[in-house]
């Protein structure tokens, strides 16, 4: 029991280093940064060739590599050091090409991925792991504890992290959202996620409250303005016939 308390300690004293001294190797941009559920993205990256595997650039090793680079979509509040519960993610197999930077005289590995949004609103961001990327593998030098080897393959980095994108409801597709939380409710295992979501979502329909009225008001006025146009002409028009009565 007390191993094992030491090793869970270890690994949580390793996890808050690799949390503090995380650094970018390379970058991921994204685009658009706000969109609403379901909504197409495109994920680029540049990152050092140094950093990434040979198979994510190198097509023919791609083929008989065992494990690959890859993507994963986060949700912002997910800590650094943990890649597992991510929502999706794609291996990096050859798509990446090899370009030469004057400025710093160095290669890159670069390429895009385009995917879609989730479902769910909130903030996301796109991370990017080696294949197999461990602190050993990124020179991190931590210190260690008892068991702390264990915890020390346990933590996993990423090269890059996008900026955050923001999934919001943006017309019709708020149906889709309410309908996305509303099926999530129903199961247990997503209830604390679905619930999450939903706070978030009530908090972008508040945003749209404002605009609505606004808009709703602008639009009585209007039609207060026109009806007083319209009276002022019926009253013009009944001036004018009796004037023409007048000259008959």
């Amino acid at each position: 029991a007390e191993s094992e308390e030491a090793r869970k300690q270890a690994a949580r004293k390793v996890a808050r280093t690799a949390r503090f001294y995380w650094s970018p190797a390379g970058s991921i941009s994204v685009r658009p940064s706000v969109a609403g559920p379901n909504q197409r993205i495109d994920v680029s990256w540049r990152i050092p060739i140094s950093e990434v595997s040979v198979s994510s650039f190198n097509r023919r090793e791609s083929i008989s590599a065992e494990s690959y680079d890859w993507i994963g979509l986060f949700r912002s509040r997910k800590r650094i050091d943990q890649s597992d519960g991510h929502i999706l993610s794609r291996e990096i197999k050859g798509q990446s090409n090899v370009i030469f930077s004057d400025r710093d005289n160095q290669k890159y590995a670069v390429g895009s991925l385009h995917l879609r949004t989730p479902r769910g609103v909130g903030e996301y961001d796109f991370r990017y792991f080696k294949a197999s990327d461990i602190l050993e593998d990124r020179g991190q030098e931590l210190e260690q504890g008892d068991g702390s080897d264990e915890a020390h393959e346990a933590v996993k980095l990423p090269l890059a992290r996008s900026a955050p994108v923001v999934v919001e409801v943006q017309g019709a597709a708020l149906y889709e959202a309410i309908e996305f939380v509303e099926n999530n409710l129903d199961d247990d295992k997503r209830m604390s996620n679905a619930t999450s979501q939903l706070a978030t979502l009530i908090g972008q329909i508040k945003t749209l409250r404002r605009p609505l009225l606004q808009d709703l008001k602008g639009n009585s006025q209007n039609g207060r303005r026109g009806g007083g146009r319209d009276r002022n002409n019926r009253n013009q028009h009944r001036r004018h016939n009796q004037s023409d009565k007048r000259v008959e």
